[in-house]
This record gives C-alpha cells, sequence and structure tokens, in this order.
C-alpha cells in the first residue's frame, strides 16, 4: 500500500476549510497519478505541525470550527477510532477521504525549529535543541528537523549538523515545500539520509490565505507490505521510525519569484495573489 503524506501542515485560521481540504485532496491525487497509484486506493496523510498559538486539531475533533473560515461543510468527519488521529470525508465524493494527525512545532532556545509529529502532548518551547529532541521522543512523538530559510546558517547550523550526524538519536531532516529551486540543497541533508534515512518533508504552508492551496503539494510517499493495518496510527508511526522506511519524495519547490512574494506579502501582511501552478505536485 502507498501512503501520500505531507509531514509538515499548518490549518491556520485565516484558511477557507473547503479549500483547504479540497487543495489537500487535489495535490495528493496529482501526485498519486504521477506514481501510478490512484489515490482512492491509497491513504492520504497530513501531518500536524502546530505552533503555540494553533490547536486546530482540537477544534475540529470537537467540532468548534471558527465560523470566519467559512466553507459549506462539504468535508465531514468519519469514525476513527485512533486517539490523535482524524478523518475526513467528502460528502459528495464519498470515496474522497484525507486523514489528519496530531502534532506540534516547537522552538528550541537557539530558535531552532523542531516538529514533534504523531503526537498530542505539547513540548514547551525554549528547551535546549538536545534536551527538544529527548522531550519529543519521551511523549511518544516522531522528532523531524525542517528546513527553514537562514535557519541552517552560523552556530545554529553547526548544532543542526552535529544532530543529524549522530547516530544514537533518532530525528529525521524534512524538506520544505516553500524553499526556491534556486537555494542549494543543504548537504547536511546528505548526513540526515545516511545517518537516519530519507527525509519526511512536507508543505509548510505560511499563514496567508492562498496558502491552503499548496496543502498535499509536497511531501513524501511511504509504501508498505499489505493493505492497511487496524491501527493506523500506530503502524505510521512505527514505520516513519524506521530508518529503513521505504520513502521517496514527491512535489516540486517554489521558483525564485513565488518565494520572493510570499516572503514579501508574510512581511507586509497582505492576502497573496495565485502564482499559477509553479508549485502544484
Amino acid at each position: 500500500m502507498r501512503i501520500f503524506i505531507d509531514g509538515h501542515v499548518h490549518f491556520y485560521d485565516c484558511f477557507d476549510r473547503d479549500i483547504f481540504f479540497d487543495s489537500a485532496w487535489h495535490n495528493f491525487q496529482r501526485a498519486a497519478e504521477r506514481a501510478g497509484s490512484p489515490a482512492e486506493e491509497s491513504r492520504l496523510v497530513l501531518l500536524l505541525a502546530e505552533g503555540g498559538r494553533e490547536n486546530r486539531f482540537v477544534r475540529e475533533r470537537e467540532n468548534r470550527v471558527p465560523p470566519e473560515t467559512g466553507g459549506s461543510g462539504t468535508w465531514e468527519q468519519a469514525v476513527v477510532q485512533e486517539p490523535g488521529l482524524l478523518l475526513f470525508r467528502n460528502r459528495e465524493h464519498p470515496e474522497r477521504t484525507l486523514y489528519m494527525a496530531a502534532g506540534f512545532q516547537v522552538v528550541t532556545l537557539e530558535k531552532i525549529e523542531v516538529l514533534s509529529l504523531l503526537c498530542q502532548q505539547r513540548i514547551r518551547n525554549g528547551l535546549s535543541l538536545g534536551e527538544t529532541v529527548a522531550a519529543v521522543q519521551r511523549v511518544g512523538g516522531l522528532a523531524v528537523v525542517p528546513w527553514g530559510a537562514g535557519k541552517w546558517l552560523g552556530g545554529r547550523g553547526a548544532l543542526v549538523r552535529a544532530l543529524l550526524g549522530d547516530p544514537s538519536v533518532f530525528v529525521r531532516a524534512g524538506d520544505n515545500g516553500g524553499r526556491p529551486r534556486w537555494w542549494p540543497e543543504p548537504a547536511v541533508f546528505r548526513t540526515a539520509t545516511a545517518v537516519h534515512g530519507p527525509l519526511l518533508s512536507g508543505s509548510d504552508p505560511l499563514p496567508l490565505p492562498e496558502e491552503a492551496r499548496r496543502v498535499g503539494g509536497f511531501g513524501v510517499i511511504l509504501t508498505i507490505a499489505g493493505s492497511g493495518h487496524e491501527n493506523f496510527l500506530q503502524a505510521l508511526r512505527m514505520e516513519l521510525s524506521n530508518p529503513d522506511a521505504d520513502i521517496q519524495a514527491y512535489g516540486r519547490l517554489s521558483s525564485m519569484t513565488t518565494f520572493l512574494i510570499r516572503q514579501a506579502q508574510l512581511r507586509l501582511g497582505r492576502r497573496p495573489e495565485r502564482t499559477g501552478a509553479d508549485d502544484a505536485a
């Protein structure tokens, strides 16, 4: 079975709910078609990485969706028994389903981002990098260090390189669909892959309304034996914690123009215009 995973998802309140889910589905669908695996026969998974001000997983689980997010209710929750996992189904096309798993984004003392994925317990900000990774592992999360523009340079870069080169502590690196194509791939990716296995990457949308369209457009394909698992979340955590897991990347990085426009509009607090299909899966 193939599992398509966006490994770095934010679900900001500025996102339209229907656009978020519709975009995720269609982006996954395009990736599945290119991989020769129909989306309806695959599992499509959004791994949330919620920051300190985000609490979307709980609100979706408890049907407390902010009214300003709009949406016609096209996507509804379906029954799933595993805590930490939600399943959404499209009312008009019931064959379209999306999983969403709880998880968090933590900022360390050194201002390095660490993801605590597949986990319902928050880790507080402000711990050192090593303490943060250890805390993620104690609560059963999967630790991922995601790329960020300018965040792996200088002293912080040295800490990241040391961590990702340490075979005694399992932590994956992750690429970011917002990284521009002209930005050289960090050399530490090769180190991380050699020591800890393939990258666990994701779209990492910015808190701008149009960024909801990028969700599901960048990530990884996990291939596992069999047709599924009763305890899907547990199986997913186990597979993603295996350095030898069969993981392949999918999606396209941003163009220079798109990257610069997004960064400028983020800083100016303006809603971005569509930049075309440049960043589709």
